[in-house]
């Protein structure tokens, strides 16, 4: 008989010796195993003997099951080194209490050196490439981290499991599956901050209209725009729960309009302080706004975002017809002035001029502005060797 069964009755649960009576009406007869070490969650593994001690051939199926899954969590994934460390020294003290107690050869002694040689085996792999980025990847995704601290991690990961795959040794290391978990996780934990902060800055300008720069609203849109790409490449669906911020496209809508909404009201101010005070406003000013209001309206017709305040085309059309006036009115100044003897005007500066109503009338027919015609300018360019001689 085993000097180890209990022949008195049950023993204490989880000790070597407890086994229980067959009484009647109870359940099937199960041997407890002794405790384990606090979080080693069972993990269904399948259990190999390779690297085993020979002494511990006395173990189990069973006990081979439970200790492959020693150090593991519900998922398969490795416990942090620390953790593991840790408990490697709680079973170290707790074999050679077996070894005192009960014998080298007691099954308790047996049980504690098999899980002694599994967290062995399971530190080696945490301190192998693979083992040695996941751990540097939970540690930026459990804690504070600057964005180029994650993205340190996420390439140097990508670039192991690129090595693991070309050599073939990504098939079957459940490793693989726990990187791939966790850069999903920093995906999302990165996407949240993003968003959170995009829509920090937009409730911030509807208070205040002006006080967060186009810059600032660029570079988060942008950071944004990437990780959605990133989530999408990677099959990651958005978050859904009462704590997640915005939809990202909406965050990016209401950004864009804001900023296209702030500058076509520059625009308009420009264009009223131009009526008043004819020449107060540079052609160079203008242009650039209006560059860039058009520059607006494109960007969000291709990303299918509907103005707030409507187009901003009304005032763009607005600045082609000041534009016009302005070039026309010109032109016929240039005209009267070098009626007079000695004005000094060139034709060389009446041609100028004339190129330049061209242009902004091209752009304002382009732009389905009506362009009337004007009687007093003429259809050719000024040439003085056209005009008939005063002899």
């Amino acid at each position: 008989m085993d000097p180890l069964t209990n022949t008195a009755g049950r023993g204490p649960l989880g000790t070597g010796t407890n086994n229980p009576m067959n009484d009647p009406g109870t359940g099937a007869r199960v041997q407890n195993r002794p405790n384990v070490p606090q979080g080693a969650e069972a993990g269904v593994v399948v259990p190999s003997s390779t690297g085993h001690s020979k002494s511990a051939s006395t173990l189990s199926n069973e006990d081979w099951v439970l200790i492959e899954g020693t150090g593991r969590g519900i998922d398969g994934s490795i416990f942090p080194l620390q953790t593991l460390l840790q408990y490697r020294d709680q079973n170290m003290r707790r074999r050679a209490e077996a070894l005192r107690d009960h014998g080298p050869d007691s099954w308790m002694a047996q049980w504690y050196q098999a899980v002694v040689e599994q967290y062995d085996r399971l530190i080696a792999e945490a301190k192998s490439p693979l083992g040695t980025a996941i751990e540097e990847l939970r540690s930026v995704v459990n804690s504070s981290s600057t964005d180029k601290e994650r993205r340190e991690k996420a390439g140097k990961t990508f670039a192991i499991l690129r090595q693991m795959e070309l050599s073939g040794q990504a098939d079957d290391d459940p490793r693989v599956s726990e990187a791939m978990k966790l850069i999903v996780d920093l995906i999302k934990l990165d996407a949240r901050e993003k968003k959170k902060a995009l829509a920090t800055l937009v409730e911030r300008e509807k208070r205040s209209p002006g006080s967060v720069s186009e810059d600032q609203f660029k570079d988060l849109i942008a950071k944004i725009m990437g990780g959605e790409r990133q989530e999408q490449l990677l099959g990651i669906e958005d978050e859904d729960d009462d704590d997640s911020p915005p939809n990202a496209m909406t965050l990016v809508a209401d950004s864009l309009n804001l900023v296209a909404d702030r500058r076509v009201a520059t625009l308009k101010n420009l264009i009223a302080q131009e009526k008043r005070f004819p020449g107060s406003v540079s052609e160079q000013q203008m242009v650039r706004l209006v560059q860039a209001v058009m520059g607006d309206e494109r960007q969000k017709e291709l990303m299918g975002i509907p103005g707030v305040s409507g187009s901003g085309m009304t005032p763009v059309i607005d600045t082609m017809k000041l534009f016009l006036e302005k070039r026309r009115n010109a032109v016929a100044a240039l005209f009267k002035k070098q009626s007079t003897p000695g004005s000094g005007v060139t034709s060389e500066q009446v041609n100028q001029a004339i190129a330049d109503y061209d242009v902004a009338k091209r752009q304002a027919i382009r732009m389905g502005i009506a362009v009337p015609d004007a009687p007093d300018m003429p259809d050719q360019r000024f040439d003085t060797q056209s005009q008939p001689s005063d002899q």
